[in-house]
């Protein structure tokens, strides 16, 4: 394998290298996560809920109030994370 020439970069640039360096870590089994970094810097990225995060936000929307399937439904999710022994702050903790 042909060995690359390092690029030449500003000092801000290896000032910002070095933080992100101490952060990761540098080494080969952490490359992937290096170019996954890299690949987010440069194209973006968008922040998707996480499946709990979902359901507290169903959880949310429910009419315990108003309606008796709503409140059926609010009781079914508390049920669930009791016996699954989850709590999501919000609807069980």
């Amino acid at each position: 394998m042909a060995k690359r020439e390092k690029r030449k970069v500003t000092q801000s640039a290896a000032n910002a290298m070095q933080e992100l360096e101490k952060w990761m870590g540098v080494d080969i089994e952490r490359s992937e996560k290096v170019l996954i970094v890299a690949e987010l810097l440069a194209n973006g990225y968008e922040v998707v809920p996480t499946p709990e995060e979902q359901l507290k936000d169903y959880y949310k929307g429910l009419d315990v109030i108003g309606t008796q399937g709503d409140h059926l439904i609010a009781e079914g999710i508390q049920d669930a994370l009791r016996i699954l022994g989850i709590k999501i702050k919000g609807i069980n903790e």
